[in-house]
C-alpha cells in the first residue's frame, strides 16, 4: 500500500511524492476535517488536462501504486481538488509521521 500526491499546474506534473507503507484514508480523513471539497471522479490524466483547459493547480491523490502494476482498480482509488499551498504542507506532514 502506498498513496502518491500529485500536483498538476497548466498541464503539467509540478511534483509527485510517493509515501509507500500509507493507507489513503490518513489523508481522506484531514481533507474531510478541512473540508475540502474533492472529486473522485476525475483520473490523473483527466486532473492534468483539467489543469490545462481551466488554468488551475490541482492535487490529485492516489492509492493504486499497492500492487506497483499498471491496470484499473474496482475501487475509487483517486482523488483530485483545488491546491492550497497550507493544505499541501499538512497532507505531506501527515503521510510523513
Amino acid at each position: 500500500m502506498s498513496v502518491t500526491i500529485t500536483v498538476y499546474e497548466n498541464g503539467r506534473t509540478e511534483s509527485e511524492h510517493i509515501y509507500p507503507g500509507k493507507n489513503i484514508q490518513i489523508v481522506l480523513e484531514l481533507l474531510r476535517e478541512k473540508g475540502v471539497d474533492y472529486s473522485a471522479d476525475i483520473e490523473s490524466e483527466e486532473a492534468k488536462e483539467k489543469s490545462k483547459k481551466e488554468k488551475l493547480k490541482l492535487i490529485c491523490l492516489d492509492d493504486t501504486n499497492i500492487l506497483n502494476v499498471e491496470g484499473s482498480a474496482n475501487f475509487i482509488s483517486e482523488y483530485t481538488f483545488e491546491y492550497e499551498e497550507n493544505l499541501i504542507k499538512e497532507l505531506h506532514a501527515k503521510l510523513t509521521l
